[in-house]
């Protein structure tokens, strides 16, 4: 009862929020407008994020501190997260607003994530689904920065249809919810929950047509805090024989979106960290799909890999690599048919590929 009264009162001050900044923000200068790789027609009022950190923070200390339970264990997980959770809102606010190198970027996300691991959020150790788990030693630290980084910059990059970001952390925090549920894992159960709430309260304003946007200071954090509760997730002993193959399957599209872009990027001698309109979302979007299709394309992946994601927390590990050989193999069929369908409309008359996305 305690976690359902604070998942809809984080519900709750999330919308509150983003309707004030919805009435306030543009009036304030607040806007995304449209520019060379943003298709949306008008201005746009952005940093919704503003309103889904705060609700999902303020729910997240509210519980830990005024519970009748007094998990004073966590708090330390909890302080860290906050501290490298302001880090990146600053960094997102500070480009939604003025605007950011690729590098700026990465310098302050990789300062979040030494805070998260001096706070220890880590990868201390690897399964193998045939043996036991197998300890990283030294190679943890590395690891634990190349994850939290790149699942940051992953969840960013997808945020080009609008609810679609959005709507993918939603989907895989409440899965996180159920396996933590079923592991009795308390805080990876109250920050997976309370992050779905508040993304509850936001997502209506963020639907196509948007209404307002997440901006970089809403994606970013969405991005540190799935890959911050898949560590919490990973330092327990319940789920520890998929270590970080849950939370792979759970991003996998966002994850498969950025070694697209990234070797993409590298193929034409660009630099892997120049935007551009080739993501799958803008793909899609070329192929004549309106948003809502994109979005219903996207959402149905992302609820059957959190379905597989959820029977690799409950399956013995000597058929976890038959589930991932089939994910893969799924994944890599989309990604043949997607081409092959592309190769067909190209080659149909009067028929013009069209930008997409936010």
């Amino acid at each position: 009862m305690e976690q359902l009264l604070a998942f809809v009162l984080t519900a709750a001050l999330s919308a509150l929020l983003t309707w004030l900044l919805l009435r306030f923000g543009g009036r304030a200068g607040w806007l995304d407008r449209p520019g060379r790789l943003k298709f949306h027609p008008a201005p746009v009022p952005t940093m919704g994020g503003v309103a889904l950190v705060s609700a999902f923070l303020a729910g997240l200390w509210a519980v830990e501190l005024f519970s009748p339970e007094h998990y004073v264990r966590d708090l330390h997980y909890l302080i860290g997260f906050t501290l490298a959770g302001l880090a990146i809102v600053g960094l997102g606010v500070w480009d939604d607003l003025v605007g950011c190198s690729a590098w700026q970027k990465f310098s302050v996300q990789g300062f979040a994530a030494l805070i998260l691991y001096g706070f220890g959020f880590g990868i201390r150790q690897v399964t193998n689904p045939l043996d036991d788990a197998m300890s990283l030693d030294f190679l943890g630290f590395p690891i634990t920065i190349l994850w939290i980084v790149g699942v940051t910059n992953a969840i960013n990059l997808i945020d080009g249809v609008d609810g679609l970001a959005a709507g993918v952390v939603l989907i895989s925090s409440l899965t996180l919810t159920v396996i933590a549920f079923q592991h009795q894992e308390r805080l990876v159960l109250l920050a997976a929950f309370l992050l779905a709430a508040s993304l509850t309260g936001f997502i209506g304003f963020n639907l196509p047509p948007a209404r307002i946007f997440l901006g970089d200071t809403g994606s970013l954090f969405l991005g540190l805090t799935i890959s911050a509760v898949s560590l919490l997730e990973n330092q327990r002993k319940g789920t520890v024989t998929v270590t970080l193959l849950l939370p792979i399957v759970l991003m996998a599209i966002p994850i498969t979106d950025t070694l697209l872009a990234i070797s993409r990027r590298l193929l034409h001698g660009r630099h892997p960290f120049q935007g551009d309109t080739e993501h799958l979302h803008h793909r899609l979007l070329g192929l004549g799909l309106g948003p809502w299709r994109v979005l219903l394309i996207f959402y149905s992946f992302s609820i059957g890999l959190s379905i597989a994601a959820y029977f690799l927390s409950v399956l013995p590990k000597q058929h976890v690599m038959l589930l991932i050989f089939a994910l893969a193999a799924c994944l890599g069929l989309a990604l043949r048919a997607l081409q092959m369908v592309e190769r067909v409309r190209k080659g149909a008359p009067g028929v013009l590929p069209r930008p997409g996305g936010k």
